[in-house]
């Protein structure tokens, strides 16, 4: 049976209208709506991550928070490459009378349906260039040097009261690090070089950026390296494709010391700052 775009299946009791949402994120993507509940089955989309902590519906969550967090994890990391077919489809489907939603993954959104729809819409535009102005500080360490020094830049973050968030990138799944990256305007990456090129972890978490095209994002980066450099270099050539913008580094050489910690700082800081003015 070939189902056409908008098409109604009458079972008696029951009608069933069929909405083609191509590329959301299947190039084959349909949408169900039953007319009588107003029910929309939508498939993929306002999904989520996470298994059901002894909730089925929205309403029943004690820490709703969590599966709206997981259903950002799930949206960048399924959805976010077709943010414009989300949009699109948000669109198409703006003038039903919407009472649940239900996606093939996650929560059933009964008791406010709205709210996955508006925060699919705010992530998708995300990819519009209206990201948070806010600050990821992703980070990885070898023998501790950069980890040293990692403190000494947050504490120059907390000092201006800008919203961060901090990942250890050889300890975290990139799941859980891309939806940051996502949502925030800024990012800090704190590596050391490693053979002349980047810590091999920060290496695929940024490599993974540029697959989930997380563009134009202002950028830092600090780490310590030893007898060469080259992980800043390496940075930009993977991250150029995206149009990263490198606004300051700060590298050094072997340890930390109390002089390098102030400057650490500062760095963190001052690109606190430039991100809150802009």
């Amino acid at each position: 049976m070939v189902v056409q775009d908008g098409e109604i299946l009458d079972l008696g009791k029951k009608r069933l209208q069929f909405f083609h949402t191509p590329f959301v994120h299947w190039p084959e993507t349909m949408m169900t709506f039953e007319t009588s509940e107003k029910v929309l089955f939508s498939c993929d989309a306002f999904g989520g991550y996470g298994a059901l902590r002894g909730a089925i519906f929205d309403e029943d969550c004690k820490d709703r928070a969590f599966y709206e967090k997981e259903s950002l994890r799930y949206y960048v990391n399924i959805v976010a490459n077709f943010s414009t077919a989300v949009l699109k489809a948000i669109h198409k489907l703006s003038d039903l009378d919407i009472n649940i939603i239900a996606p093939s993954h996650g929560l059933i959104w009964k008791h406010n349906p709205q709210r996955i729809v508006e925060l699919y819409k705010q992530w998708a535009d995300y990819a519009r260039g209206m990201p948070e102005p806010e600050i990821t500080l992703i980070y990885g360490s070898m023998y501790g040097n950069t980890e040293s020094m990692m403190n000494a830049v947050s504490q120059g973050l907390s000092s201006t009261g800008i919203p961060f968030e901090i990942f250890d990138v050889a300890r975290t799944h990139s799941s859980y690090i891309l939806p940051s990256l996502w949502k925030r305007k800024a990012v800090l990456i704190g590596t050391p070089t490693y053979e002349g090129k980047l810590f091999p972890p920060m290496a695929q978490l940024l490599n993974m950026a540029v697959l989930k095209h997380i563009r134009n994002r202002d950028f830092a980066m600090f780490g310590s390296y030893g007898w060469s450099r080259g992980a800043l270099k390496n940075a930009q050539n993977i991250l150029e494709p995206m149009k990263w913008e490198l606004k300051d580094s700060f590298e050094f050489c072997g340890g930390t010391d109390q002089e390098k910690l102030r400057t650490g700082e500062v760095f963190g800081k001052n690109f606190a700052l430039s991100v809150l003015k802009n």
